[in-house]
């Protein structure tokens, strides 16, 4: 009978269930039957890419199983954003002097945005309900943009900020929004807007979920 892996007492970087991972697909690649052509593997290519899992692993056993900092995951920035030091986000009151992005802002996954503070502020408070965070009896929600053209709220993974009205308000906020989640470093973040909008043979007060936003050229990207 086969060993089992047992990771019951793993390492807190996971190397032991990493390695078992690795003996599992190691196992199957010299075990499973190949039926056709086009699913054959590649033995090379196998033990190539098991090679370098293992020198992965070997690295970070010498890193003290320390989790590697975070890159930021938005592609197609402007070329000279390194070259901004500092650089102002205007209109939220930030500047990467003084704010330590990856510390405040580096756990963020969802950006909601609505048109007016005060509905962004109620959206705050129902997304920390329903993620059931709480403040202490004390202490309330703060408005974190200082700028005083939006209102920023951060409820764990969720910042709630309003856009105000119109394609060159929100054009505004998310080019600064933009470049906080890139020098906070945060993985994948996605943006969602909500809010009243125009329909054409809709009925009023109908939820509408779209799958994508488009440009003034009817284009589904942000430049």
């Amino acid at each position: 009978m086969a060993a089992k892996c047992n990771t019951a007492g793993a390492m807190p970087c996971d190397l032991t269930r990493d390695v078992c991972q690795l003996k599992g697909k190691y196992r199957t690649t010299n075990t499973i039957t190949i039926s056709t052509v086009s699913e054959q593997l590649d033995p090379t290519e196998s033990v190539r890419s098991q090679g370098k899992q293992l020198g992965r692993l070997v690295r970070h056993m010498k890193m003290g199983c320390k989790k590697p900092p975070n890159q930021s995951t938005l592609k197609g920035l402007n070329p000279c954003l390194p070259c901004f030091k500092p650089d102002f986000l205007y209109h939220l009151g930030m500047d990467t002097a003084t704010t330590n992005f990856p510390k405040v802002f580096g756990d963020v996954r969802f950006v909601c945005m609505g048109g007016t503070p005060g509905r962004m502020e109620r959206f705050a408070y129902r997304i920390m309900k329903d993620l059931r965070l709480k403040l202490s009896p004390v202490t309330t929600l703060r408005n974190m943009a200082d700028g005083h053209r939006f209102a920023l709220y951060k409820v764990g993974p969720v910042l709630c900020v309003s856009h105000g009205m119109g394609c060159p308000s929100i054009s505004i906020l998310l080019h600064e929004l933009i470049k906080m989640m890139h020098y906070a470093k945060c993985q994948n973040p996605v943006f969602i807007r909500i809010g009243t909008c125009g329909g054409i043979g809709i009925e009023p007060g109908t939820v509408v979920i779209s799958s994508e936003a488009l440009d003034c050229k009817l284009n589904p990207c942000m430049r």
